[in-house]
């Protein structure tokens, strides 16, 4: 039987002798592997960058990022970056872009809010257009609609109001 688990160290080690051989990247910035790896597991350049700026602000390593796709491929997860839309169905957890699964009500004021606030409203047409390919959302329905009627938004803003924060 053979083991088909992803060594993250060879994977890193593959892609940046081939991007090295191609002269596509330099040694002197090890993300562009971190870029290249993530665009293989189909993260588009805005996932991108969001992925190393916060990879970046929390002293994650590009080798580590690496290491975090290739455990997801070894599970069969979604790798970093990218966002279950089943999330949208329920109302106990938020899972981030580490794929750490948080509890609503463990999450901290300041991430509570920036969902409310920032990055769900921000990024609703697209996870309403992902949840309409996928069959959980009606392509009639007004993304901002659509956004304020799932359970997750709804626990989160009820979790905000039980706290008294804005949101």
């Amino acid at each position: 039987m053979t083991d088909d688990r992803v060594d993250a160290d060879a994977l890193a080690e593959a892609v940046t002798l081939s991007l090295l051989d191609s002269g596509v990247v330099s040694e002197d910035d090890p993300w562009l592997t971190v870029r290249y790896v993530a665009s293989l597991f189909g993260v588009g350049p805005a996932g991108i960058r969001a992925l190393i700026r916060v990879a970046r602000e929390i002293g994650r390593t590009p080798a580590q990022v690496i290491e975090d796709f290739a455990k997801a491929a070894d599970a069969g997860d979604l790798p970093p970056g990218m966002l279950d839309l089943r999330i949208f169905e329920q109302d106990e957890v938020w899972v981030d872009r580490w794929r750490t699964v948080r509890q609503i009500r463990d999450l901290a004021d300041a991430h509570l809010l920036g969902l409310i606030d920032d990055f769900l409203p921000r990024s609703a047409p697209g996870f309403h257009g992902g949840c309409v390919i996928a069959g959980l959302a009606d392509i009639e329905m007004d993304p901002d609609e659509w956004l304020r009627g799932t359970r997750l938004y709804r626990a989160l803003r009820s979790e905000a109001e039980r706290r008294c924060l804005g949101g």
